[in-house]
Parts: structure tokens; C-alpha cells; sequence
């Protein structure tokens, strides 16, 4: 009989199978990262994981999304806390995304990038003006920035 899970365990397994999905990612590579270790490490089955994901494609999505958002909260937090877009609050924050481990992006190869390309959704693969768009999000916590800075330069 299949498992029936109310709104808060179906939100508790949703992010453990995140969560998970993310480390066998980063430590085997998205190849060698199967649906079945993920489930079975969440404490479903298989099956039940499509349940939540149509695909392993759009779970990839999925992890991007919820670390995103995560790290989109983590800044809220960090200017909340300095009291604003201090010198210290900025230094924490291009602190955190140069040596922060959650971004998945550093843990796929070329050809991750490129199947995901063709079978994911779009909004896996951030287009240039998605790029533009964050890294100006974040300049613009910076008071005294010089007007003449390439963003591009910056995000990359």
C-alpha cells in the first residue's frame, strides 16, 4: 500500500529528498546519482519519489531552486543582522558565495549541464540576464561602489 503523507511530512520528505539528492550529487556526480540511493536514503521507495519529482531533471531543478532560495534567505538574514548593507555584511556575503559548498553548479560536468539543457526546465540554467539581474541585486547592497563596475566581471 502506498504511503499517504499529510501537507507537513509531504513538505519533510520533499526536503530531505533535496537535501540528499544534493549530497549524492556532490559526492558522486549527478551520473551516478540515482533516484533509487536518494529515495532509499530519504526513507521512501522509489516509486514514491515521482510522486514528488516527474523526473530526475526536474528534481535536479528542484535542488537548484530550494538551494537558491536558501541562500536568498541566508543574505535577508546576514543584512538583517549587521543592520543593513554595512562593509562587514558585504564582506560576509561574497565571503559565503566564494567558499560556500551549496551551489550545485560547481558539482556538475559540462555534459550534466548540457543533458539538463535539452530535458530540464529552462529555469535551470540561468540566463545572462537572470546573472545580471542577481549580481546587481547584490552590487546594489554595496553603498560605495565604483560607477563604472562590469557586472560581468563581477559574477563571473
Amino acid at each position: 500500500m502506498p504511503a499517504i503523507f499529510n501537507d507537513e511530512k509531504r513538505k519533510q520528505v520533499r526536503i530531505k529528498l533535496l537535501e540528499n539528492g544534493f549530497e549524492h550529487i556532490k559526492h558522486f556526480g549527478l551520473k551516478r546519482t540515482s533516484i533509487e540511493d536518494v529515495a532509499k536514503d530519504s526513507g521512501i521507495a522509489k516509486g514514491t519519489f515521482y510522486n514528488f519529482f516527474p523526473s530526475k531533471e526536474e528534481f535536479v531543478a528542484s535542488i537548484i531552486s530550494y538551494k537558491r532560495e536558501a541562500y536568498k534567505q541566508e543574505i535577508k538574514v546576514l543584512v538583517s543582522e549587521s543592520g543593513g548593507n554595512t562593509k562587514e555584511c558585504i564582506r560576509k556575503i561574497l565571503k559565503r558565495m566564494a567558499f560556500g559548498d551549496d551551489n550545485l553548479y560547481a558539482y556538475l560536468k559540462d555534459e550534466d549541464l548540457a543533458v539538463l539543457a535539452t530535458r530540464a526546465p529552462k529555469s535551470i540554467i540561468p540566463m545572462e540576464e537572470d546573472v545580471a539581474i542577481t549580481t546587481s541585486v547584490l552590487l546594489n547592497l554595496i553603498p560605495d561602489k565604483r560607477p563604472d563596475y562590469d557586472w560581468q566581471v563581477i559574477a563571473n
